[in-house]
């Protein structure tokens, strides 16, 4: 590699939304921070009015593969080949399972430097059919033989997670994504302020943020709050987000009289915007890498209520910026949240120490310096 010649870095990525997904907040994270004097990044993705208008106001270049969006198709590889091919790439960074089980397949001739980004599934998930998983493994271990795979995960208990599932990967490293945080916009809306406000003025806001799918376990959201609200009338829950739940969601709030209580805005964009007005984060997922909206309740000084998965705990426990649980004992969720809401010091205590971690120890520059010294690095490596 020659010192005047920035390296270039294919992102391999679908099932993309750009409506505050988090991994393309990380992707948007790398592809806006890191220095544009060394690094020539670039994107191919399945296609989608959101994503495309975004990475078009940051000037960011991209191809659409919309073939992504079929279970199997063969012209995918040939088009991904030629876009890899043309563009003289470096590095693919191949996100989530699809992606990096074209890129691997592939790479075995193209011979690249070669990532896969795991942002806390794998094959194992409930997106994947059966059938389709039995695919997913063949192909891994084709690719694992024949390639010399760079795993990059956004914790250190992701590593074990992804670990315990396949051991096949030998060169993984994790990173955290920080204060790495990026709005296209600042613009807010001011009657959704004015809501907020008025909610404010009334109640301790629970806040809620995320996609409404099986996975984020909303249900179980919903319940502890259920029980709190039989405790507590002062409080009520705020909920950020779209998804296949919703229908399901609003029912169930309609069944246990919580309408009063509960309101669900949808799809908002820059919701971190409007996290000042929150006094509680709640998290119940049930499987996660780490979520992006951690690091910006942190960036609010906001303090967390989370499920004990993926990597929240240990920066959750060790910052003390909030409480875990366990998702199967209710109980002790309930008995956190209580303290939470009982207790306007501690709150304020807790969401300064994430507001502090998040200023001091995971930094942007921090991020930056990861990513601009491992692509170096890499592409150095004989």
């Amino acid at each position: 590699m020659k010192s005047n010649r920035k390296i270039k870095i294919c992102h391999f990525v679908n099932r993309i939304t750009g409506r505050d997904d988090g991994v393309f907040k990380h992707l948007i994270g790398q592809l806006v921070y890191l220095d544009k004097e060394k690094f020539d990044q670039f994107v191919i993705f399945q296609g989608g009015v959101d994503v495309e208008k975004i990475l078009n106001s940051l000037n960011i270049k991209y191809f659409i593969v919309k073939e992504l969006e079929k279970k199997f198709s063969l012209s995918i590889f040939k088009k991904v080949w030629k876009i890899i091919k043309n563009e003289n790439v470096d590095i693919v960074n191949a996100h989530l399972i699809k992606p990096y089980s074209i890129a691997g397949l592939m790479n075995i001739f193209l011979r690249k430097k070669l990532i896969f980004s795991y942002h806390g599934l794998f094959i194992r998930n409930d997106y994947n059919t059966k059938i389709e998983q039995a695919v997913y493994k063949i192909a891994h271990y084709i690719i694992i033989i024949f390639n010399k795979v760079f795993v990059l995960t956004p914790s250190i208990k992701s590593i074990e997670i992804l670990t315990n599932e396949t051991r096949s990967f030998k060169n993984i490293n994790y990173y955290y994504q920080g204060k790495a945080l990026y709005s296209v916009t600042d613009a807010t809306d001011d009657d959704l302020i004015r809501e907020l406000e008025e909610y404010k003025s009334k109640y301790i806001i629970l806040g809620y943020v995320g996609r409404l799918n099986r996975e984020k376990n909303v249900k179980l959201c919903l319940s502890v709050f259920e029980k709190v609200c039989e405790m507590n009338h002062n409080v009520s829950l705020l909920i950020f987000g779209d998804g296949e739940e919703m229908e399901h969601l609003v029912e169930y709030v309609k069944s246990k009289n919580l309408e009063h209580k509960v309101r669900f805005f949808g799809y908002v964009k820059n919701v971190s915007l409007y996290m000042n007005y929150f006094d509680i984060l709640i998290l119940t997922s049930k499987r996660e890498g780490m979520p992006i909206v951690l690091w910006e309740a942190m960036d609010n000084a906001l303090p967390i209520l989370s499920t004990n998965v993926g990597g929240i705990p240990e920066i959750v426990k060790v910052e003390k910026c909030g409480y875990t649980f366990d998702e199967n004992n209710l109980d002790d969720g309930i008995k956190k949240l209580n303290q939470l809401i009982s207790d306007s010091k501690l709150r304020k205590e807790m969401g300064l120490n994430g507001k502090e971690a998040i200023e001091t120890k995971y930094t942007l520059e921090n991020f930056k310096n990861f990513f601009e010294n491992y692509y170096t690095e890499l592409v150095n490596e004989k």
